[in-house]
């Protein structure tokens, strides 16, 4: 089992401050990073962005990954690994975190940005990514 791409991505309505979205997702990344920018319009009208973060690069993966494991709280990760199976769709394990908590700083699971882990695995077996993710963030 093998991570290949994190994506991390986060809306902004129009009332929010573009730099402290971008600030947020810099709290919850350990390197400098490129990002994109989605503009769209809600259900009524509203303008709505979707700032995205790609990671590729495995040393960056792992990086990012250690990270997650240092910072989330205990209770956090129980309840990450609890839910892994629910989590886990095809080959994208999908979860949020907390984009108050990263504006201040902290990494908690949440609402607000959304990362995706897509994971590789041959032959594809459920059962071992699953198995493999649970070692991973331990």
């Amino acid at each position: 089992m093998r991570i290949t791409h994190i994506a991390l991505k986060s809306f902004m309505h129009a009332t929010e401050d573009f730099e402290k979205v971008l600030s947020c997702l810099r709290n919850l990344v350990p390197f400098n990073f490129e990002y994109d920018v989605d503009k769209s319009d809600g259900h009524f009208g509203n303008p709505i962005s979707t700032l995205r973060v790609g990671i590729t690069s495995q040393g960056q993966i792992a990086e990012f990954m250690g990270f997650m494991t240092k910072e989330l709280s205990k209770d956090d990760m129980a309840e990450l690994i609890d839910k892994l199976e629910k989590r886990l769709v095809g080959n994208k394990l999908y979860f949020r975190l907390d984009k108050m908590a990263a504006f201040k700083g902290e990494v908690a699971l949440g609402e607000g940005v959304q990362v995706i882990l897509t994971v590789t695995s041959y032959p594809y077996e459920r059962k071992g990514i699953i198995k493999g993710l649970r070692e991973l963030l331990l």
